[in-house]
């Protein structure tokens, strides 16, 4: 679940709440931080942006446990891809600012759509090669294989394919409500060897959830610092922040405002693809929060 950017209210519509791996989910205005929008928007698939999932993986090769935090977790598919790449020696928790996202992910329940027979493009369809025979790719068998050992079909409709997690996988992961700007009263300091926010940190200063430079306000920098002093709080020291690529949603300011607020408050790089995808940092020294 992705936090709507703080410049947002003018142009986003009230819409219905949460609804497959591409929807929105209205939040009380009490429950927010008074510089973030009432509204989450959410986006998310199985092995979404791999690469620097698995880094965290290469990274931690010669550790034989390991703890990592998916933050804006949504219906849960990126906390069960880290899952399934690290396998047993992870220990993963997720958390998102939604109640509907969060209940969805701990009921292990997974609704893969095809997209030869609905027509509502606003659901998604990222997973449909997991789901449906049809439109299986070669390339792709080594994801399909992990999603199976994880995930068993319990129904099949004309639309949608629905699984579930394992019985003996589910309760390898769980899934709480929280804030990235006050993470403090859910999770231990110093806990988490990984946390990731993939994309989500952008959305705080973006005018507008497919793009679009707009002004920002004064607040957004202190936003974004006290978003990076919790992150901080939550990692051990050398600890790795995914936090995911600068994609074209997103103006280049977003990214250079983000990777300030970063650098101010105790991570540098850690890997990269190129120029434009800033993916993962580590963290070097603690702030205080």
């Amino acid at each position: 679940m992705r936090i709507a950017g703080i410049c947002q209210t003018a142009f986003i519509p009230r819409q219905p709440a949460f609804r497959g791996n591409c929807g929105y989910e209205i939040i009380p205005e009490d429950n927010l931080a008074k510089t973030q929008n009432s509204k989450l928007t959410q986006t998310t698939h199985f092995f979404r942006d791999v690469e620097s999932l698995e880094f965290i993986g290469k990274h931690f090769a010669n550790k034989d446990k390991i703890k990592v935090l998916v933050g804006a977790c949504s219906s849960g598919e990126e906390a069960w891809t880290l899952q399934m790449l690290l396998g047993r020696k992870a220990k993963i928790e997720g958390f998102d600012l939604g109640k509907s996202a969060v209940n969805q992910a701990n009921s292990g329940i997974i609704y893969i759509r095809d997209p030869e027979k609905s027509h509502d493009f606003n659901l998604g369809y990222a997973d449909a090669y997991l789901g449906y025979e049809g439109l299986f790719y070669q390339h792709k068998a080594p994801q399909r294989a992990m999603f199976n050992e994880y995930f068993e079909k319990v129904r099949t409709k004309p639309e949608v394919a629905t699984f579930k997690v394992k019985e003996d996988k589910k309760d390898l992961i769980k899934f709480f409500r929280a804030d990235i700007t006050n993470l403090k009263p859910c999770v231990e300091k110093g806990a988490y060897d990984a946390l990731t926010f993939r994309n989500a940190l952008y959305l705080l200063v973006s005018g507008h959830p497919i793009g679009g430079r707009v002004s920002r306000p004064p607040q957004v920098a202190l936003v974004l610092d006290n978003a990076c002093k919790n992150i901080n709080y939550a990692l051990k020291p050398g600890g790795l922040f995914v936090l995911g690529e600068l994609s074209h949603d997103h103006d280049n300011e977003s990214g250079q405002m983000v990777y300030r607020a970063l650098k101010r408050n105790g991570f540098a790089l850690a890997f990269t693809q190129d120029y434009d995808k800033v993916t993962v940092w580590k963290k070097k020294w603690d702030m205080n929060i």
